[in-house]
């Protein structure tokens, strides 16, 4: 059987040179929202192997489109609903949907299995007879009952779409018999799934049995818990942790899970002037900034603090973790401050962006910090890029950006080396002066390619001349890749003269088939030899050390070479 081939780029330094912004997509309404912690943004951001992207964005009801096609709201008057998009790796529009009703709902959670799959989480608040339902777009309008009355009134959901955004299946675990006000006690505050379409779902839960009946929450107040629950939505387990805010803080804290271990990590911040505190297992946060771990049971592990309580209103923004089990962190925070081994320095007194990357024990490995001129923050991270918002001179591992004083903020991207920090670059979107631009989600694909989500107030240009456009009193979302414009939809097997190898993409032992005896090694796309040694004609390679991405190939026959691109998931 003829099997396609992908072209190989070995220049890698032409490969790093040509990656540049692709294209951009913006969406939203043109109505203002009530409540600014809602503003039209882009909440979190994932990528599939084959490149689509999906995002979860706030949004406005009047007038609301995305990427130019019109979409039916549910909100009212200065209320939001949530949108789920999709575009293609090139940036074709895919599909979006539009969830929420009357009131201002909440919707979290967004994560992506090997397969394309979709899972969604968040909280509905379910009106009363007469009032506009709640719409899960076409899929599903929830049914209503007067408001003192204790049905329909579940607003808690996790569902699964496949990678066309078709609905598999949803599932509001609290009782049927939930009040209004009990519903309003309970909060989705979190997502993590495996490539296998495992959930973690961070929640705050009402006294009572969820999961029809397979879950009991005790206590005379709302406690916090991870539901579990597997690809085909059944439920699995649940685990109280040991968890106590004051003021807001449970929606600054950010739960990350290693799926391969079970640890479920924490990490956030504290304002203790606003009467912003937290509690985990009994010990109370003292400074701004936290990382915390459980056990897969909710057993506490460990707490780690930053030095000092500086009150800045930020800390620890996002987590993510690798396929190493590695932890990076994005955030913003002042001179002085020090987390673990590493001290923030910066030669301005205003708050600044920052990353850091720790193993599985929290334990730092390196940071990095940038000096700005104004005020601002890492908002979101992935391996090997940060995003947020920057204003005046800002400067970060010996690369600068500016804009001139008092005309607003606008979008960056710090991209560094994931395994030691260093600053490769720093990437910023044109817009108009006088308005404030903000990153706020970033994720990688296969490919090495980064996409950003955040929010703009009037125009924002993507390697076009004619610049996306906010008509609206605040702000749209928007989408936009940086990289280059490799989208092939699908990685495929390798059959070259002398020798192949296969599966591709690979998770653990990577096949390899030779017309002799033969010598490998394998490099990462920046060049660096990640392993090597000897292969027979019908060997195996273990390739399970390995960090997700794509990788180089090389494999040598007496004075015979083949190379191949292979996927590691």
């Amino acid at each position: 059987m003829k099997k396609p081939l992908l072209l190989l780029v070995f220049l890698v330094s032409m490969l790093c040179n040509a990656q540049s912004w692709q294209w951009g997509k913006r969406g939203g309404g043109d109505q203002a929202i009530s409540d600014l912690n809602w503003i039209e943004t882009v909440r979190t951001i994932k990528v599939d192997s084959q490149g689509n992207v999906y995002a979860i964005c706030p949004v406005s009801t009047a007038n609301l489109d995305v990427d130019g096609h019109p979409k039916i709201g549910y909100g009212n008057g200065g209320t939001i609903d949530h949108a789920l998009v999709s575009f293609a790796c090139d940036g074709t529009y895919r599909w979006s949907k539009i969830i929420g009703g009357q009131y201002n709902d909440s919707f979290n959670g967004l994560q992506i299995d090997s397969e394309g799959n979709v899972f969604v989480s968040g909280r509905v608040i379910v009106t009363s007879t007469g009032s506009p339902p709640v719409h899960f777009d076409e899929d599903l309008v929830l049914e209503q009952s007067a408001s003192n009355v204790n049905t329909f009134k579940r607003g808690l959901y996790i569902i699964k779409y496949d990678t066309n955004g078709q609905m598999q299946w949803i599932r509001m675990p609290q009782p049927e018999d939930i009040s209004l006000a009990g519903n309003l006690q309970c909060q989705s505050l979190g997502l993590s799934t495996d490539q296998d379409g495992n959930s973690y779902w961070f929640t705050r839960l009402y006294p009572g049995s969820y999961a029809d009946g397979a879950y009991l929450v005790s206590g005379s107040a709302s406690s916090y818990h991870v539901l579990k629950y597997n690809g085909q939505g059944n439920f699995e387990d649940g685990v109280q942790i040991s968890l106590a805010p004051s003021g807001p803080s449970e929606t600054v804290t950010k739960m990350a899970v290693n799926h391969d271990q079970g640890t479920i990590y924490f990490a956030g911040y504290i304002i203790t002037q606003a009467g912003w505190g937290m509690n985990f297992n009994g010990e109370p946060v003292n400074n701004d900034m936290y990382l915390v771990a459980y056990d897969s049971n909710g057993n506490f592990l460990w707490k780690k603090e930053s030095s000092q309580n500086m009150n800045r209103g930020t800390g620890f923004t996002d987590i993510h973790i690798n396929e190493a089990g590695d932890i990076y962190l994005s955030g913003g925070t002042g001179n002085g401050m020090a987390f673990g081994t590493y001290t923030f320095n910066s030669t301005n007194n205003s708050n600044f962006p920052f990353v850091i990357k720790t193993n599985a024990n929290g334990d730092v490995i390196w940071g990095s910090n940038s000096s700005t001129t104004a005020g601002t923050y890492a908002a979101a991270i992935s391996e090997g890029a940060a995003t947020g918002g920057f204003a005046g001179n800002f400067n970060w591992g010996g690369h600068s950006l500016s804009v001139p004083d008092n005309t607003g903020y606008d979008v960056f991207m710090t991209r560094f080396n994931p395994a030691t920090g260093e600053i490769i670059a720093l990437e910023t979107l044109a817009d108009d002066d006088g308005y404030a631009d903000f990153g706020t989600a970033v994720t990688k694909d296969l490919h090495g390619n980064f996409y950003v989500g955040g929010s703009f107030e009037h125009f924002l240009y993507v390697n076009s001349a004619t610049p996306m456009i906010n008509d609206g009193p605040q702000t749209d979302f928007f989408i936009a890749k940086f990289g280059s414009s490799n989208c092939e939809l699908a990685v495929e097997q390798y059959d070259k003269t002398h020798g192949s190898v296969y599966p591709n993409p690979a998770s653990g032992i990577l096949n390899v088939t030779a017309s002799e005896n033969a010598t490998y090694a394998v490099y990462s796309l920046l060049g660096q030899i990640q392993s090597s040694g000897t292969v027979g004609k019908n060997g195996q390679i273990d390739i399970a050390p390995l960090a997700g991405g794509v990788y180089i190939l090389k494999i040598t026959m007496g004075d015979q070479v083949e190379t191949f691109k292979f996927v590691k998931q």
